[in-house]
């Protein structure tokens, strides 16, 4: 195997709240303390929903071929990772897997 890089610093997020995020496109960012909805098993059965704080809304998605759809219990309130894209007019955040989302790693069988 042929080594690529060395001395690799891993990218921090950008902490930044909702309304920011039209800024944001493109970049990993971190969204502190949002409500979750709806309150249901993350990655399954939607891969789609809504993170609320205060009055503010954003669309989180995850990606069809994403390796931990299937069952993640989350917590109603969390900060949530993600990478900022745009799908036609709206923004969303698009969480790269489970440990995005703190606490969301009690997998279960999802019926």
């Amino acid at each position: 195997m042929k080594v690529l890089a060395t001395r690799l610093i891993p990218i921090a997020p950008k902490n930044v709240i909702q309304s920011q995020i039209t800024n944001h496109e493109s970049e990993i960012i971190q969204l502190q303390n949002v409500s979750l909805q709806p309150e249901h098993l993350f990655f399954y059965p939607s891969r789609g929903g809504i993170l609320q704080k205060n009055n503010d809304t954003l669309q989180y998605w995850i990606d069809e071929n994403h390796p931990d759809i299937g069952g993640y219990l989350i917590p109603s309130t969390s900060n949530v990772t993600g990478i900022v894209s745009r799908y036609g007019s709206r923004f969303q955040i698009m969480p790269r897997s489970h440990s995005d989302i703190p606490n969301a790693n009690a997998r279960t069988t999802a019926s």
